[in-house]
């Protein structure tokens, strides 16, 4: 330690040229340093179902999609009817939205029964013991709930502007939800 001391007062000069050399070669640097804003890259690599997702994306050709996440508050879960409303009524009015061409979600989007597009009613007349085995039986609920079931991810594939199809997105709120949009299209929209 005293050999380095000495080194930085006997040398003081050649120090402080180094050291601007070095601070001129970081700053040149710092304009050529690239960040990848892609954090599904984190999530969906090395793990069995970011893999299944992956699968899943390149089968239906869907890329970039705007994620949304709702949640509902501390105690509740989306395996209630009034919370599947709010979840139904947010995947409507996502799927409205011009420009976007198709929302996942665990809401399935046909009623088994009548084979219709689900709507409020019919999710008002799933019996209360049912509502466990209809989330269940969604193949993308595993993928898209919370463990805790109170969190739970909607997928937007946006058509040909994905950007201007993001701007439009994050305006979307429903009272009941937290919703909190994230995605590269919506960092590039922002």
């Amino acid at each position: 330690m005293e050999r380095i001391a000495g080194f930085i007062v006997h040398r003081s000069k050649l120090v402080l040229v180094v050291t601007g050399i070095v601070t001129l070669a970081a700053l040149a640097m710092l304009f050529r340093l690239d960040f990848n804003a892609d954090v599904a890259s984190f999530i969906l690599e090395g793990t069995p179902t970011g893999e299944e997702f992956v699968a899943f994306q390149e089968k239906y050709e869907t890329a970039d999609p705007i994620n949304a996440m709702a949640s509902v508050a501390e105690g509740e879960t989306f395996a209630s009817k009034e919370n599947l409303a709010l979840l139904l009524e947010l995947q409507t009015a996502l799927a409205d939205v011009e420009g976007v061409e198709s929302v996942v979600s665990i809401v399935p989007d046909i009623n088994p029964i009548t084979g219709q597009p689900i709507s409020e009613s019919d999710l008002a007349a799933i019996p209360d013991t049912a509502l466990g085995s209809v989330l269940a039986g969604n193949p993308v609920s595993s993928l898209l709930l919370s463990e805790n079931g109170r969190h739970t991810l909607l997928l937007v594939n946006p058509g040909e502007d994905v950007t201007a199809t993001a701007r439009l997105v994050t305006d979307i709120e429903v009272e009941g939800l937290d919703v909190v949009y994230s995605g590269n299209p919506v960092i590039f929209a922002s």
